[in-house]
């Protein structure tokens, strides 16, 4: 995933006035300190993957997971675990 990297790139540049200003502006609230607006800003990064999963699905973009193939491979790696232990 080419555009995952671009935008962790992309966050990792971002200056603390930038952050500051992005959360304060996108959560309506003016007096959100810097320690706030920071912790927003890792969460998003941590979780930048099921973001942009969401937005794939939100435009009808298919998943690994939608195929039934695949979903078959997971269900036979899951027998085979449950069979080993």
């Amino acid at each position: 995933m080419n555009d995952e990297k671009l935008i962790r790139a992309k966050l990792a540049a971002v200056t603390d006035e930038e952050i500051l200003a992005h959360y304060r502006r996108g959560n309506g609230n003016p007096y959100m300190p810097l320690s706030t607006a920071k912790e927003l800003h890792r969460l998003t990064f941590r979780y930048l993957h099921q973001s942009l999963r969401a937005e794939a699905r939100r435009q009808g973009i298919p998943l690994p997971e939608d195929d039934p193939a695949w979903q078959e491979r997971i269900r036979q790696a899951q027998q085979w675990v449950a069979e080993h232990e």
